[in-house]
């Protein structure tokens, strides 16, 4: 198999794997998303990325069948972890057979052990059956799946919070209580699974993440407290610009929800649900989008019950970790 690096004359090629990508179909058909935008605007992302420093992008080819992996260092991970993390960002290879996909794999493993990755994620479709068994014949440990799930805005039922709670705008004195509910009640996530990661470090993830986004104009959160003033929960959004000219859509994103234990089943997440909807229709997005982990059953329920409907789902490896090298 030949591997080369991609280059901007590359681009009708990758606008035509893009375009044939099997497992976005039900996403672009139920958000509504302009086909050929959505195309462009990952072609120009990918491209980017190609021409970065550090941030090489590959196009694999094996006789007639061609695909796609890139790699990429993730800095604040690195940093917060203290050691040198990548991701496997992108991956096409729904093209490619699974021989020819492990050992694109495998020389790219090449490449990340010269460049010094400690550790090394990597994401797949979980339609594309072979490529996660392909990710652990070289090394890969499975971290759980993700799912996506969206709604329209306009769509019913729309959840409705509960008198007893107040929902506001979040105030510069709440982030101590954010990281406690952050550390206390966001338990579902691959992170927390990874067993490369030091176990020590992983309670900080979600708090250290929060700070990073307070204060953003696009990183809104939304508190929730209890009579007494106790904050009980908050979500934190994400609120896209410029998307309907790069996707003909408008789509806006719970990025996180916590309630506290004690208030959970009291319609703290509804309260903040709809308090969500609400400011993201006032700033015009038409769908709302989020994700979560499959086992969150109980989460999933919750979703679904005010309409959101499962898109896709992601599973997740972690690579490395133990030994310092790609195995």
């Amino acid at each position: 198999m030949e591997m080369r690096f991609l280059t901007l004359e590359d681009r009708p090629l990758l606008e035509r794997l893009l375009r044939e990508n099997p497992y976005k179909e039900i996403q672009v058909a139920f958000q509504r998303l302009d086909p050929e935008k959505t195309v462009q605007f990952h072609a120009d992302r990918i491209l980017r990325q190609a021409t970065g420093p550090d941030s090489p992008v590959w196009v694999c080819q094996a006789g007639n069948r061609t695909g796609i992996l890139g790699i990429q260092p993730s800095e604040t991970h690195s940093q917060f972890f203290g050691f040198s993390i990548f991701s496997i960002e992108p991956i096409l290879t729904y093209n490619l057979r699974t021989p020819d996909k492990e050992e694109a794999l495998q020389r790219v493993g090449d490449v990340l052990e010269a460049k010094g990755a400690r550790l090394v994620w990597a994401r797949c479709d979980e339609n594309e059956g072979d490529l996660n068994h392909c990710l652990v014949q070289v090394g890969g440990e499975y971290c759980g799946a993700t799912v996506r799930l969206s709604r329209w805005l306009s769509a019913s039922p729309r959840p409705e919070g509960s008198p007893n709670f107040r929902v506001r705008a979040v105030q510069d004195e709440d982030r101590p209580a954010l990281r406690d509910l952050a550390r206390a009640n966001h338990t579902h996530s691959h992170f927390l699974r990874d067993p490369n990661l030091p176990r020590e470090r992983k309670p900080d993830v979600f708090p250290a993440y929060l700070d990073r986004c307070f204060g953003h104009k696009n990183r809104p959160f939304l508190v929730a407290e209890d009579s007494s003033g106790k904050v009980v929960g908050f979500s934190l959004l994400l609120c896209p610009e410029g998307q309907e000219q790069r996707l003909g859509q408008t789509i806006g994103i719970v990025d996180f929800i916590a309630v506290d234990e004690s208030a959970q089943g009291k319609g703290v997440g509804a309260g903040l649900l709809a308090e969500s909807f609400d400011l993201m229709e006032r700033q015009g997005y038409r769908l709302v989008e989020l994700k979560t982990m499959l086992d969150n059953v109980k989460g999933i329920q919750f979703y679904q019950k005010y309409g959101f409907r499962m898109l896709s789902a992601e599973l997740h490896f972690s690579i490395g970790g133990r030994s310092g090298r790609w195995p």
